[in-house]
């Protein structure tokens, strides 16, 4: 299990760990748009087609030809059996309703509406600790400051007036946990009988989802929307890669 971290350990973590992540969405984002995205004051989820039915045809009959090739190369019973000269004619155009998308490729787009006021909590926590001698990264300040809520804020003050010793270690700042992964995570894993986050994603999001921006949440929850066990899964992938440092 995880340890607890609160957020200036999180700053002195996030080299080591790809667990430190923060999320944003408002109650006006809406579901993952085909095409280039701009950003703006909350978080949305671009949507590419990268395969559709056809194409998707025509690759899988190429496999099977180069197969039928490999296979039959040095077996004479094979090629005695197997007719790869069918198998590798030239694959059928697109038929009518071919054209619908079987694959997308997914990519988070942060919020534009950094809070100045989470940005300069966090950066008092990164100056205490760095005069505690700890190794930490203020950089990391500023993307927090796109996907977490004001509200944190009073958690980067409470960590900045503990002591050195209680810098790494205590949970005394630390926001309520919440059951944010284990229901998103949860949901995918219900609806194709897989999973779509590792233990550690999930635990962390259990443990840090209150940090989190309303709107960035919501995006990831929005993917479980997506009509294909594929693309659910490369949605939250996105998501997960866009807010865990």
């Amino acid at each position: 299990m995880t340890p607890h971290h609160t957020p200036a350990q999180q700053l002195l973590r996030h080299l080591a760990t790809p667990f430190a992540l923060a999320l944003a969405l408002q109650l006006v984002a809406c579901a993952p748009s085909e095409g280039a995205l701009q950003p703006r004051p909350y978080m949305q989820m671009q949507r590419t087609c990268v395969q559709t039915a056809c194409e998707a045809r025509q690759s899988s009959q190429r496999y099977q030809c180069d197969e039928c090739r490999i296979t039959c190369r040095w077996d004479e019973d094979c090629r005695e059996s197997r007719d790869c000269r069918y198998i590798c004619m030239e694959p059928q155009r697109c038929q009518s309703g071919e054209g619908v998308c079987v694959e997308h490729e997914f990519e988070a787009v942060l919020p534009n509406d950094p809070s100045p006021e989470v940005a300069e909590a966090c950066e008092r926590v990164h100056d205490h600790a760095a005069s505690c001698g700890y190794e930490a990264d203020a950089s990391i300040c500023h993307r927090f400051a796109r996907i977490e809520h004001e509200g944190v804020a009073a958690n980067y003050r409470c960590s900045a007036e503990l002591s050195c010793d209680e810098l790494v270690g205590s949970d005394v700042c630390d926001r309520p946990p919440t059951r944010f992964g284990s229901d998103l995570c949860g949901t995918y894993t219900a609806l194709c009988d897989r999973s779509a986050c590792s233990t550690d994603e999930r635990e962390w999001l259990d443990r840090n989802g209150d940090w989190l921006r309303e709107d960035v949440r919501q995006v990831a929850v929005d993917c479980t929307g997506e009509p294909l066990c594929d693309d659910v899964r490369a949605c939250i992938r996105a998501w997960i890669a866009a807010v865990v440092l």
